[in-house]
């Protein structure tokens, strides 16, 4: 099971290419732990560097909830880079709240506004 839902899920076959790269590989999560490594896409090569740079309370729909806030921070030879943050409850094991920066001027913030239990 994959903690976000990406290629891996959908095509099996690109597992060897995003496995070595993903976020779950700083589990347990703890303050201060680090991950790095390279993607190579169609386009080039990417050097991808996650930290958990500390812990934040957020307000939610289930109330107040301490997560770990991850950084991934992502760039190229070519110039593009990209920032991404998640807001990850231990609690439930999910993303909270996610942001999205990049070089081109994307800009997205994602939070959660309502909960269903399974």
């Amino acid at each position: 099971m994959y903690f976000f839902n990406d290629a891996r899920r959908r095509d099996p076959s690109v597992a060897k290419y995003i496995s070595p790269i993903a976020v779950e590989r700083l589990w347990p999560l703890s303050v201060g732990k680090r991950h790095q490594g390279e993607a190579v896409l169609g386009d080039g090569t990417y050097a991808l560097q996650y930290t958990v740079t500390g812990t934040e309370v957020l307000a939610t729909p289930m109330g107040p909830q301490t997560t770990f806030v991850v950084e991934l921070k992502e760039s190229s030879p070519n110039g593009y880079g990209a920032s991404q943050k998640w807001w990850i409850s231990p609690t439930f094991k999910y993303v909270l709240k996610s942001e999205f920066k990049d070089s081109r001027g994307a800009n997205v913030s994602i939070h959660v506004t309502s909960v269903r239990a399974p």
